[in-house]
Order: C-alpha cells, then sequence, then structure tokens
C-alpha cells in the first residue's frame, strides 16, 4: 500500500495499491451509496496544501498538461504490475438466499486493511465485505512459542466487519496457524465454505456449501488492458502526427516574408498557436509560453524572449507580436509602459495615477472604463 508523498510525486497507480485519505476512504464505504473500481487510475499530486492521490477522471487541464507524460507512460499496463494481494477476487456458482451477496466481484480495499492481515474486500454491488477474524492463542505444552492461532474468513456487513466479529452471511473453515507474525492466508486457498441459507423461509440455517463455489484471482482484466494499450498507441500517433505537421509549418513559415508571416498569423495561424501552446518562433512545444503586455499577444517560450534581447532585440517591442509595450490609458490618454499600468483580470489597464486618484476622489473604480467587467 503506497501513500502519497514528494518521492512519489508523479507516480500513477491503480486504486488497490495506494492509500487515500480519510476524506476520499468515505468513498469507499457502503454508507456512502458508492463504490471504487480496483484498477482506477490515481496520480499523486500536491494539491490543497497535502499531496494526495487524485482520480486521472478528476485531475484538472492544468495538472494533466503537468503530468502528461508520466500519464502516458503508465498505460502499458500487464497483469504482472500488480501483487497477488492487489488483485480482485471473483465467486462464482453460489446459490440460496444469500447467493446474490456472494457471488460477483470482490475489490481489495487496501487502507483498511490490519497488520496481520492478507487484504479485505468489498463487493462491488451489494457493499459486503469478505474479512478475516482470529480467535485467541492457544499455548502449547506451556510454551507461548509454540502458540497456534486458528482464523476464519466472513462474508459480513460493515458493522460486523469493523469489530471483525464471527457473523455473517457465509463463513470459511476454521484453520490455525503457528502465532507470531504470520499473515493469515488468503481466501481461495480453503476449499470448506458454509453458508447461512435457507429451503424454507422459516428455518434459516448454516449449510455446507455443496458443491464448493468457486473463488478465484483475477488475474487478468483483459478489458481494461486492451483499451489502455490502445489509447496509449492513439496518443503515441497523435505526437507524431502532430510532430510532422509542426515541421511542415515550420518550414512553409519561415520561408515566407515577414509580411505574409504578420497576414498568416493573423488570420489562420493565431488560434493554432495559442491552442497548441507553441512558441512562434521556435516552434517548441514542450517550453512553457509566456505572452507581452498586450492581451492578444500570440506568445513565444523564455529562451526565444531572451535570445532577441541579447542579440540587438530590446528596442522595447515583442518579439511574438511586434507590438511596443506600450498602452494607452482609457481615462487620461496618455501612453505608458508596463511599470505605469495597472493591469486589469480582464486584461485591459488604466495608469496608476488615474488609478489612485479614483481613491482620492472617492469613487474607486469598480468596473473597467473598456469592457464594464467588475474589477
Amino acid at each position: 500500500m503506497t501513500e502519497p508523498g514528494e518521492t512519489n510525486k508523479g507516480k500513477v497507480l491503480c486504486r488497490s495499491q495506494i492509500k487515500l485519505n480519510a476524506r476520499q476512504r468515505h468513498f469507499s464505504h457502503p454508507t456512502s451509496g458508492g463504490h471504487r473500481i480496483w484498477d482506477e487510475r490515481y496520480i499523486c499530486i500536491f494539491k490543497n496544501r497535502q499531496w494526495r492521490w487524485e482520480n486521472l477522471l478528476s485531475l484538472s487541464a492544468a495538472n494533466f498538461k503537468k503530468y502528461q507524460k508520466n500519464i502516458i507512460d503508465a498505460g502499458n499496463i500487464s497483469s504482472k504490475y500488480f501483487e497477488t494481494h492487489e488483485l480482485p477476487i471473483k465467486i462464482e456458482n453460489s446459490v440460496g438466499g444469500n447467493a446474490g451477496n456472494i457471488n460477483g466481484c470482490w475489490c481489495p480495499i487496501p487502507e483498511e486493511k490490519r497488520e496481520y492481515e492478507f487484504q479485505v474486500y468489498r463487493h462491488t454491488n451489494s457493499g459486503d465485505w469478505l474479512y478475516p477474524t482470529t480467535e485467541r492463542r492457544v499455548v502449547v505444552d506451556g510454551s507461548p512459542s509454540g502458540g497456534r492461532t486458528t482464523f476464519q474468513w466472513w462474508i459480513g456487513n460493515w458493522s460486523n466487519f469493523q469489530k471483525r466479529k464471527a457473523w455473517g452471511k457465509c463463513r470459511s473453515q476454521k484453520k490455525s496457524y503457528p502465532g507470531g507474525d504470520t499473515i493469515i492466508p488468503p481466501p481461495w486457498t480453503l476449499k470448506k465454505w458454509i453458508i447461512w441459507d435457507t429451503e424454507d423461509p422459516n428455518k434459516w440455517a448454516w449449510r455446507e456449501v455443496k458443491p464448493a463455489f468457486s473463488l478465484s484471482v483475477l488475474k487478468n482484466n483483459i478489458e481494461s488492458i486492451n483499451k489502455i494499450s490502445s489509447l496509449k498507441n492513439d496518443c503515441n500517433n497523435l505526437t507524431t502526427q502532430k510532430m510532422e505537421m509542426l515541421g511542415i509549418i515550420k518550414e512553409l513559415y519561415l520561408k515566407s516574408s515577414k509580411e505574409e508571416r504578420k497576414n498568416l498569423m493573423n488570420i489562420k495561424l493565431k488560434n493554432y498557436f495559442n491552442n497548441a501552446s507553441v512558441c512562434t518562433l521556435c516552434f517548441s512545444i514542450d517550453k512553457p509560453i509566456s505572452k507581452c503586455l498586450h492581451f492578444d499577444c500570440i506568445g513565444a517560450c523564455d529562451d526565444c524572449r531572451k535570445e532577441a534581447k541579447s542579440g540587438g532585440g530590446g528596442d522595447g517591442s515583442c518579439c511574438a507580436c511586434g507590438k511596443q509595450q506600450i498602452m494607452e490609458c482609457p481615462i487620461c490618454l496618455d501612453t505608458h509602459t508596463e511599470q505605469y499600468l495597472k493591469i486589469l483580470p480582464c486584461k485591459h489597464c488604466v495608469c496608476w495615477k488615474c488609478f489612485c486618484n479614483s481613491y482620492e476622489l472617492k469613487r474607486p473604480l469598480i468596473k473597467c472604463p473598456n469592457c464594464r467587467k467588475t474589477i
């Protein structure tokens, strides 16, 4: 069971391999009305001032972009990726009044497992639990080291499971093993099971399951594995096509004159570069893109901006959009550089002088003078 932390940053694991925090564990309890799937994917990220496992389906766009390589690399999953105690088990061929609570898939819930237990499982439909119970150690020949512990596996409700109470809808045969730190054996190693059943609605009793129902480990989830592998291949193909397309665009773009480049950028390429987060100068896709003072700037990477500035391009114009780094205040109509401007959330601006004057006159700006959006 893996806990979240800085050492696991960006690591992608499945539900049965991780430990969820107290708030997330609530949704694994039957009282919440829902359940987690054993092979749901989670990624370790820093969120809300703490390290936590975040479900990939609820990952924000920013974090998805940040950890995209980790997610794609984790897509190639096989059954060897799981330990035996991390895999679900399946019970089949049970009959009787409690068959619906016994047959089906049982998913491992790692954070509910105690130190001496192999694993505990929860039914994906009924919400019942499959768990072990132990009885006191029996001293043999007066020697504590010769003591043995008796255990059973039970199928019961949430309350009985929490108390590890020996009561429920089904139980295994009793087995004993040497005392100490020995882990309780898994349930599929036991052949004899007894079910709380009835043929008459008024006569419930413990009955041995004959023939015994089938209890096995789901070592493969072919549909899930094939789907993940297919998605990974699709991602790789799209990445290859994107790089080829960028190469063609770059070659054609650099052969154009400065005027033609400007027209192409304004007419067709502007939205493409914005959506793809591509640098307009070096066409890199793995570097953060920054924009200048103007909100409609197409953007360039930091390396290109530093190169343009050190190469004599520091004349006050943006190397990406070519605009001078001055803007006009809509109140006093004077032009100012960025240090004398108050940039509003809507990306419009007013000069600091006008902004401060509005407070001195006790009529502070509450809306943008240009677009009238609330500041």
